[in-house]
Protein backbone atom coordinates (compact mmCIF):
# COMPACT_ATOMS: atom_id res chain seq x y z
CA UNK A 1 0.00 0.00 0.00
CA UNK A 2 1.19 3.43 -0.92
CA UNK A 3 1.51 6.51 1.37
CA UNK A 4 2.63 10.25 1.46
CA UNK A 5 3.11 12.58 4.44
CA UNK A 6 1.03 15.61 4.15
CA UNK A 7 0.33 18.32 6.80
CA UNK A 8 -2.83 19.00 8.54
CA UNK A 9 -4.35 22.58 6.62
CA UNK A 10 -7.53 23.08 8.22
CA UNK A 11 -7.44 25.49 10.88
CA UNK A 12 -10.59 24.48 12.66
CA UNK A 13 -8.86 20.78 13.49
CA UNK A 14 -7.19 20.06 16.33
CA UNK A 15 -4.15 18.57 14.65
CA UNK A 16 -3.58 21.68 12.83
CA UNK A 17 -0.11 21.97 11.43
CA UNK A 18 0.86 18.38 11.85
CA UNK A 19 1.99 15.65 9.62
CA UNK A 20 0.05 12.37 9.18
CA UNK A 21 0.22 9.66 6.40
CA UNK A 22 -2.61 9.48 3.90
CA UNK A 23 -2.96 6.37 1.34
CA UNK A 24 -2.00 6.91 -2.21
CA UNK A 25 -4.47 5.67 -4.87
CA UNK A 26 -3.26 5.55 -8.30
CA UNK A 27 -5.80 2.96 -9.75
CA UNK A 28 -9.53 1.87 -9.60
CA UNK A 29 -10.61 -1.73 -10.33
CA UNK A 30 -13.54 -1.81 -12.25
CA UNK A 31 -16.36 -4.66 -11.87
CA UNK A 32 -15.38 -5.84 -15.53
CA UNK A 33 -11.55 -6.07 -14.32
CA UNK A 34 -12.86 -8.42 -11.07
CA UNK A 35 -14.97 -10.40 -13.49
CA UNK A 36 -12.14 -11.20 -16.25
CA UNK A 37 -9.44 -11.91 -12.80
CA UNK A 38 -12.14 -14.26 -11.37
CA UNK A 39 -12.76 -15.77 -14.75
CA UNK A 40 -9.15 -16.40 -15.29
CA UNK A 41 -9.30 -18.28 -11.48
CA UNK A 42 -11.59 -20.61 -11.96
CA UNK A 43 -14.26 -22.58 -14.38
CA UNK A 44 -16.75 -19.71 -14.41
CA UNK A 45 -17.73 -17.85 -17.62
CA UNK A 46 -17.39 -14.74 -17.80
CA UNK A 47 -21.50 -13.88 -17.90
CA UNK A 48 -22.10 -16.36 -14.77
CA UNK A 49 -19.28 -14.06 -12.70
CA UNK A 50 -20.82 -10.75 -14.27
CA UNK A 51 -24.16 -12.26 -13.15
CA UNK A 52 -23.20 -13.39 -9.63
CA UNK A 53 -21.69 -9.52 -9.07
CA UNK A 54 -24.82 -7.56 -10.34
CA UNK A 55 -26.90 -9.51 -7.75
CA UNK A 56 -24.79 -9.26 -5.42
CA UNK A 57 -24.48 -5.66 -5.71
CA UNK A 58 -28.25 -5.21 -6.15
CA UNK A 59 -29.17 -7.41 -2.93
CA UNK A 60 -26.33 -5.43 -1.03
CA UNK A 61 -28.37 -1.99 -2.05
CA UNK A 62 -31.72 -3.46 -1.06
CA UNK A 63 -30.25 -4.61 2.41
CA UNK A 64 -28.20 -2.36 3.37
CA UNK A 65 -31.17 0.57 2.23
CA UNK A 66 -33.76 -1.58 4.83
CA UNK A 67 -31.40 -0.84 7.60
CA UNK A 68 -29.67 -4.30 7.91
CA UNK A 69 -26.28 -5.06 7.71
CA UNK A 70 -24.54 -7.59 5.48
CA UNK A 71 -21.88 -9.83 6.05
CA UNK A 72 -19.79 -11.70 3.69
CA UNK A 73 -17.03 -13.93 4.51
CA UNK A 74 -13.72 -13.54 4.03
CA UNK A 75 -14.33 -9.49 3.42
CA UNK A 76 -16.22 -8.03 6.34
CA UNK A 77 -19.64 -6.67 7.37
CA UNK A 78 -21.18 -3.21 5.78
CA UNK A 79 -23.93 -1.35 6.82
CA UNK A 80 -25.30 2.36 6.70
CA UNK A 81 -24.82 4.89 9.08
CA UNK A 82 -26.71 8.22 9.21
CA UNK A 83 -25.11 11.84 10.21
CA UNK A 84 -26.84 14.22 11.50
CA UNK A 85 -27.50 18.12 12.75
CA UNK A 86 -27.20 17.57 16.65
CA UNK A 87 -30.04 19.47 18.28
CA UNK A 88 -30.75 20.57 22.06
CA UNK A 89 -34.07 17.90 22.62
CA UNK A 90 -34.60 14.94 21.05
CA UNK A 91 -37.47 15.82 19.94
CA UNK A 92 -36.18 18.50 17.54
CA UNK A 93 -34.60 16.42 15.88
CA UNK A 94 -36.27 15.77 12.08
CA UNK A 95 -35.03 13.78 8.91
CA UNK A 96 -34.42 14.77 6.37
CA UNK A 97 -34.17 18.00 7.43
CA UNK A 98 -31.23 17.34 9.72
CA UNK A 99 -29.39 14.36 7.48
CA UNK A 100 -26.20 15.74 6.60
CA UNK A 101 -25.12 12.48 5.09
CA UNK A 102 -25.57 8.36 5.06
CA UNK A 103 -22.15 6.57 4.82
CA UNK A 104 -21.40 3.14 4.44
CA UNK A 105 -19.50 1.95 7.62
CA UNK A 106 -17.16 -1.22 6.54
CA UNK A 107 -15.90 -3.58 9.50
CA UNK A 108 -13.22 -5.72 7.99
CA UNK A 109 -13.42 -9.54 9.15
CA UNK A 110 -10.85 -10.23 11.78
CA UNK A 111 -9.52 -13.72 13.42
CA UNK A 112 -8.31 -13.61 17.12
CA UNK A 113 -8.62 -9.91 16.93
CA UNK A 114 -6.46 -9.70 13.66
CA UNK A 115 -8.19 -7.88 10.54
CA UNK A 116 -7.52 -10.29 7.67
CA UNK A 117 -7.94 -7.64 5.32
CA UNK A 118 -4.48 -5.58 6.40
CA UNK A 119 -2.78 -8.83 7.27
CA UNK A 120 0.62 -8.96 5.14
CA UNK A 121 0.49 -5.25 3.90
CA UNK A 122 3.21 -3.85 2.81
CA UNK A 123 3.53 -0.14 3.44
CA UNK A 124 5.90 2.07 1.00
CA UNK A 125 5.90 5.62 0.97
CA UNK A 126 5.90 7.96 -2.37
CA UNK A 127 7.86 10.82 -2.62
Amino acid sequence: MKYKIVKEKHRTLKNYGKYRAKAVHHHTISQADLEEEITANCSAKAADVRLVLTELAEAMSCHLKHGDRVKINGIGTFKLDIVSVCRDKASEVSLPRDLRKVQVHFIPESKNGVKTLYEGVKYVREK
